[in-house]
């Protein structure tokens, strides 16, 4: 029992027994004497079955997800800050975590759960009322005063069968001693004079079952599909809302769900009963030290801060340097690749040039195409003295 409110269990169980020790005591014996004592025994059989199994449903652990250790939920949400995107997550260990995991191909988010401090596996959830992350949590049924998951959904489903066929069986035996006493008596008001309580019985089995059996279908439906009363709610895997996802837990096969679901092996508890609750060690921290503390996280936030400046002053003077240097070499290619003007005397050609005797010179010495510039006749022949033909010149440069 994992509920800290026990009373609607407690009613449940009184009323099965109120029910069944009216039924020993007043329509028993009657049934014994003039039918068989097979009922009797038929009746006694059901109602272990059903007591048995409202006891291992109650008091069998549904499948708790230990929590774990302060200690070890510190270190989880150290690296879980460390692992984050701080741009995205701030650092933040306490933003929305999901995790994507696939299951016979079929992708599904595990959430964390900020109350257990841990990552739930696939099909669990967390009840509010036990205060529990349970595995194959189905839903917490009050009338068992515990919740219903993986290790104990047999019991809960035994429990719901069996009852439907003890209260099936005793409100039948009420309606046969009546019936009986009926025609005895020869009217019906008599039978009730005679046997009260086979009518209050009666009437007990005929309120109750409907419910019951209907209870029972459901869980049956859910077996077939092996599926959980919070997955069929939410509709996880419905087929009309969400065509593109399977059920990865079922088999395909209606026998084969119900008979791994009936009678699979019950997995361990991941509880320990027998283990000693190490308590949490606690620290004592004085007023001096926590001011040096306070003060050494401060400073390194600032350095973190200021790093984080630099870098970024960094980027912004790297990212003008690149964009000076591209437009510097778009420049030069620019200068590079301007033809020079007509009549500019200052730039050398591009090509070179053989040396040419110059004709017509007395002073017997040569000069090179490079040195003989375009001037105005009466320039060249008023320094050197010499007459040059320059057409003659200007026809060798050119054939050359």
């Amino acid at each position: 029992m994992t509920t800290k409110q026990s009373s609607v269990f407690l009613l449940t169980l009184f009323l099965i027994v109120l029910t069944f020790v009216l039924f020993c005591v007043f329509d028993a014996p009657y049934l014994t004497r003039n039918v068989s004592v097979a009922l009797p025994i038929a009746g006694a059989f059901l109602f272990l079955i059903v007591i048995s199994s409202l006891l291992k449903t109650t008091f069998t652990d549904p499948g708790i997800i230990p929590r774990p250790t302060n200690r070890e939920a510190i270190e989880f949400d150290r690296q879980c800050g460390d692992s984050m995107d701080q741009r995205n997550q701030g650092g933040n260990a306490n933003n929305t975590r999901v995790k994507v995991v696939n299951v016979k191909g079929q992708s599904m988010k595990l959430k964390f759960c900020y109350t257990c401090r841990l990552y739930r596996p696939p099909r669990a959830s967390h009840c509010s009322i036990c205060d529990n992350c349970v595995l194959n949590f189905d839903h917490h049924c009050p009338w068992v005063g515990n919740c219903v998951g993986q290790r104990n959904y047999r019991y809960f489903y035994f429990f719901i069968t069996s009852l439907a066929f003890l209260d099936f069986f005793i409100g039948a035996c009420a309606a046969v001693h009546l019936a009986l006493v009926t025609n005895e008596k020869n009217a019906f008001i008599d039978a009730i004079r005679h046997t009260p309580v086979s009518l209050v019985v009666g009437l007990i089995c005929i309120i109750s079952i409907w419910s019951i059996v209907g209870l029972s279908g459901f869980h049956t439906y859910l077996l077939a599909t092996s599926q959980t009363t919070n997955e069929d709610i939410k509709g996880t895997f419905n087929t009309k809302l969400r065509p593109t996802v399977k059920n990865p837990f079922s088999t395909g096969n209606f026998c084969k769900n119900i008979y791994y679901g009936l009678c699979g092996s019950e997995p361990p508890s991941l509880l320990d009963r027998r283990g000693v609750i190490q308590p949490d060690v606690l620290v004592n921290i004085d007023v001096e030290t926590l001011q040096r503390i306070s003060a050494a996280n401060s400073v390194r936030n600032t350095a973190s801060e200021l790093m984080e400046i630099s870098l970024q002053d960094d980027t912004r003077k790297s990212a003008a340097n690149t964009r000076l240097n591209s437009q510097t070499r778009t420049e030069t290619t620019e200068d590079e690749t301007e033809e020079p003007e007509v009549g500019d005397t200052e730039c050398m050609p591009r090509h070179s040039f053989m040396t040419l005797p110059t004709p017509h010179c007395n002073n017997g010495s040569t000069q090179t195409a490079k040195e003989v510039y375009v001037k105005e006749n009466d320039d060249l022949e008023s320094k050197t003295g010499n007459s040059i033909p320059m057409q003659n010149l200007e026809r060798r440069v050119s054939s050359d």
